[in-house]
């Protein structure tokens, strides 16, 4: 679990989310890479980009959720790793 007061700009961590294969009732926990480009802990957000996607404010209660080390996949959904 990542800390907002342990996250530094250029750190990278990560973000297990739940997806959905196709129109199926399949589902898996994809990893995302999110990486800090700034820490505000006054007000108490980060600026990051998650996904290589753009720049985006994320609060304390999205921030709970991202692992600092890399998960290792739990099991393996029609060749895709689930975390």
């Amino acid at each position: 679990m990542a800390d907002i007061k342990k996250l530094k700009p250029g750190q990278l961590v990560y973000s297990v989310e739940t997806q959905k294969l196709g129109n199926t009732e399949l589902s898996i926990r994809a990893l995302y890479r999110v990486r800090i480009l700034e820490v505000n802990l006054e007000i108490g957000f980060v600026i990051a980009s998650w996904n290589s996607n753009p720049r985006q404010k994320f609060y304390e209660t999205s921030i709970k959720k991202w692992k600092t080390e890399r998960p290792e996949p739990k099991k393996k959904v029609m060749g895709l790793d689930s975390y």
